[in-house]
């Protein structure tokens, strides 16, 4: 629900979890997520648009 934009207590409303668990949940998902070295290519190909 948070990726489609909507607030910690919205969905705290929708669901009836606290918006503080809400927000702890978040935090430890993203602490599991690997931080890798994305390189951005310096050109890009553009097709058809």
């Amino acid at each position: 629900m948070s990726l489609n934009g909507m607030g910690f207590r919205d969905i705290e409303r929708v669901t009836g979890i606290s918006h503080n668990t809400i927000l702890n949940w978040v935090r430890l998902a993203e602490a599991q997520i690997h931080q890798e070295n994305y390189e951005i290519p310096e050109t890009a190909k553009i097709d058809k648009l």
